[in-house]
């Protein structure tokens, strides 16, 4: 892992989940989607919050994390909802 003070790139932090081949803004859409279609208020809201998160560092890939924010990515990611919207982008991707 890295070291708590260090800024990470989004491309970086993509990298770290397995998505680094993703072009950045199908991701937002999916997570768009996800966000129209899904019921469940609670799970809704978690896809909301990523989808804040990466829409806020979307001025080009270039954009720096701390690693508060890498944290919070990745925990989202690794629980339910998330991480079966990431997980169809990274299949969609290798297909």
């Amino acid at each position: 892992m890295h070291n708590n003070d260090r800024l990470m790139r989004l491309e970086e932090v993509l990298c770290e989940i397995g998505l680094k081949k993703t072009p950045f803004y199908s991701m937002i859409k999916e997570f768009e989607e996800a966000y129209q279609i899904e019921q469940n208020q609670e799970i809704k809201e978690e896809i909301f919050c990523i989808y804040t998160l990466i829409k806020q560092k979307k001025i080009g890939r270039t954009s720096l994390w701390s690693a508060n924010q890498v944290q919070q990515f990745i925990s989202l990611i690794k629980n339910g909802e998330v991480g079966r919207i990431t997980n169809y982008i990274r299949y969609k991707n290798a297909a």
